[in-house]
C-alpha cells in the first residue's frame, strides 16, 4: 500500500511524535523512510522590517541576519541527529534531509515522490494555539495529492483503527487502505458508516459493500451504523471505541471544494486527538 514514506520534523515535541509514527508505519509495511526538515527562508532572510531598517539607518539589525542564519543551519544539523537517534533506536535505516525554501511549498514539492506524507498536527509554536491545527499542516494537508496522516502530540502503538465510510468515490479506498494498515499492525478494524446524508437502507448497502471488502482482504472488521452529524458521531465513536487511529477520505463532495479537505474531516482532524489518515 505506502511503499515510500516521507515524515516532516521541525524537531518539537509534535515532530519527534510524527517521526514515531513513520518508524511504526515503515516498520510494518516493509516501506523506505526519508525525514524532511525545511529552514523556513522567511525567518533567514528576515521579515520587511530588515529593509526598513536600513532606510533609517539601524544597519546593526540587518548585519545580525548573516550570525541568525548561521544558528538556523545549526539547528537544522541538530534536528537530523535526533532524527538519527530515533531512527537508530526504532532500528529504521533513513537519512533526513534539510532544505531551505517556504515549508509549505518544499513539503508539497517533495511529495511527488513519496506515497504517504506524515507530519505534526502542530509544530514548533505549539503555545499559540494548542486547540488548532498548525498553519503549516493545514495548508499541507489542504493542497496535498497524496494521503497524509497528521499526528498529535502524544504517541500511542496502534491497535485500533477506525475507518469511515460514506459510499462516496474515495471511500473504497479509505477501505482498503485501512484494512492493509490492521493487517500490517495486527490491529483491530471498524468501519463506521454515518446516516447523516442517507437514509438507513442506503447506508446498510454502504456498510455491506465495506465489509466485503475487508473479508476479500483477509480481515474480519466490526461494522458499525449510527445515527447523526458525521462529525460529531465519528467523535463520539472515537472516544467510545477507543480507537487509536482514523482513517478517512480527504476531500469534500462537492467538484468546487474537491481539492480542499472535507468539513467533516477537518473537524475530525481537528478534535480527535489521535492520528488521523487522510486518504486521497
Amino acid at each position: 500500500m505506502f511503499q515510500n514514506i516521507m515524515v516532516c520534523t521541525d524537531g518539537s515535541s509534535h515532530g519527534d511524535v510524527a517521526c514515531r509514527y513513520g518508524f511504526l508505519l515503515a516498520d510494518a509495511m516493509k516501506a523506505r523512510l526519508t525525514g524532511l526538515h525545511v529552514l523556513d527562508i522567511r525567518m533567514i532572510e528576515g521579515p520587511l522590517m530588515a529593509d526598513i531598517s536600513g532606510a533609517i539607518g539601524a544597519s546593526g539589525y540587518y548585519a545580525g541576519w548573516p550570525q541568525f542564519r548561521k544558528l538556523m543551519e545549526a539547528n537544522g544539523d541538530a534536528v537530523r541527529g535526533c532524527f538519527q537517534d530515533l531512527a537508530t533506536k526504532a532500528g529504521i535505516d533513513a537519512v533526513l534531509g534539510v532544505e531551505t525554501g517556504h515549508p509549505v511549498h518544499v513539503i508539497l514539492e517533495r511529495e511527488a515522490s513519496t506515497d504517504l506524507l506524515i507530519l505534526g498536527k502542530r509544530g514548533e509554536n505549539e503555545r499559540y494555539g494548542r486547540d488548532l491545527i498548525g498553519a503549516v499542516a493545514d495548508r499541507v494537508t489542504r493542497r496535498a495529492t497524496k494521503s497524509c496522516l497528521v499526528t498529535p502530540a502524544q504517541f500511542t502503538p496502534v491497535q485500533k483503527i477506525m475507518a469511515a465510510c460514506d459510499g462516496s468515490p474515495i471511500s473504497e479506498k479509505v477501505v482498503r487502505t485501512a484494512t492493509a494498515l490492521a493487517r500490517a499492525l495486527n490491529a483491530s478494524l471498524t468501519l463506521l458508516t454515518v446516516t447523516e446524508k442517507m437514509t438507513p437502507e442506503v447506508a446498510g448497502v454502504v456498510s455491506a459493500t465495506a465489509e466485503r471488502t475487508c473479508v476479500d482482504a483477509g480481515c474480519t472488521p466490526k461494522v458499525m451504523v449510527v445515527a447523526g452529524h458525521a462529525s460529531e458521531a465519528i467523535l463520539e465513536e472515537i472516544v467510545l471505541e477507543n480507537s487509536d487511529l482514523i482513517v478517512m477520505g480527504a476531500h469534500a463532495h462537492t467538484r468546487i471544494r474537491q481539492w480542499f479537505v472535507g468539513c467533516t474531516t477537518q473537524r475530525v482532524l481537528t478534535d480527535s486527538g489521535i492520528p488521523a489518515l487522510l486518504v486521497r
